[in-house]
């Protein structure tokens, strides 16, 4: 990273948001217990999910302009621009359609684009601190991104909100806490071994 003490903020911040995202989508399920509510339930977490789409994504793009190598740059904006099309299309186009099918498999692949950016801005930082720790949000990317498109395939006909509601808390929980936890170690490490990363 070309400022490396300035990248630090932007992956807490990341973190931050995804655990307040899924402390905010978990608490409807629990709150919402009448059937004829579940409908606003189900918009609830898809407005809130677009919503952390596109500041999450918003993020990636601020993080990426701390980024001197092309490769990891371009993969940030990339995961950026699906990022705010995904989170634009959630809130517009799609929101009038949305099936929780289909929010699954959007979601899937969302999270698997995901995964390739954060593999690549990884590789890149791996070099500059020789540790692997940061590969650890692209592959929960990964997972988290598989389970929702089996889920979708193999049990469309017993998908609930309740169920979507858990498999996305603890997806965006682990990734917060991960994003955090990346973040503490990059401001840890970086006044003693690396001031300024060019």
């Amino acid at each position: 990273m070309k400022h490396f003490v300035h990248f630090w903020w932007i992956t807490i911040a990341r973190g931050v948001l995804a655990i307040l995202t899924s402390l905010a989508i978990v608490a409807v399920p629990d709150a919402v217990r009448a059937l004829f509510l579940q409908p606003l339930a189900v918009m609830y977490s898809v407005v809130a999910l677009a919503v952390y789409g596109i500041l999450d994504s918003t993020l990636v793009w601020i993080a990426s302009f701390n980024t001197d190598a092309l490769w990891p740059r371009i993969a940030q904006r990339f995961q950026s621009f699906l990022g705010i099309c995904s989170g634009t299309l959630l809130l517009t186009v799609l929101f009038e359609h949305m099936q929780l099918l289909w929010f699954f498999y959007l979601m899937g692949f969302q999270l698997l684009t995901i995964a390739i950016g954060e593999f690549v801005t990884a590789s890149h930082l791996s070099k500059h601190h020789h540790s692997t720790w940061a590969r650890l949000t692209g592959w929960l990317a990964v997972v988290g991104g598989l389970l929702l498109i089996i889920l979708a395939a193999s049990y469309a006909q017993s998908l609930t909100y309740r169920l979507i509601a858990w498999v996305l808390y603890f997806y965006l929980l682990a990734f917060g806490l991960l994003q955090c936890g990346i973040g503490a170690l990059m401001l840890y490490i970086t006044p003693r071994s690396h001031p300024e990363i060019s």
